[in-house]
């Protein structure tokens, strides 16, 4: 009896071993799909800091301008 237990939890054993293992892949390679993503977004997010950043420069560009023209007409 204790035999057939003892094989009993072995079989158990190695299915949630093996459910493990497929859930450790998965979310690796889950895990290796947004980290490629956030190399991208990472980028995107500089793009876009560095043009707000940039936003007084071209306002007061604008406004120049502007002036200009208004001394013309």
């Amino acid at each position: 009896m204790f035999h057939v237990l003892h094989e009993t939890v072995q079989v158990q054993d190695i299915k949630d071993a093996r459910q493990l293992a497929s859930e450790i892949t998965t979310k690796g390679a889950s895990l290796y799909d947004l980290l490629s993503r956030e190399v991208d977004l990472r980028v995107r997010h500089l793009i876009c800091l560095s043009l707000f950043l940039q936003l007084p420069y071209y306002l007061s560009f604008i406004m120049m301008l502007t002036v200009i023209l208004h001394f013309k007409i």
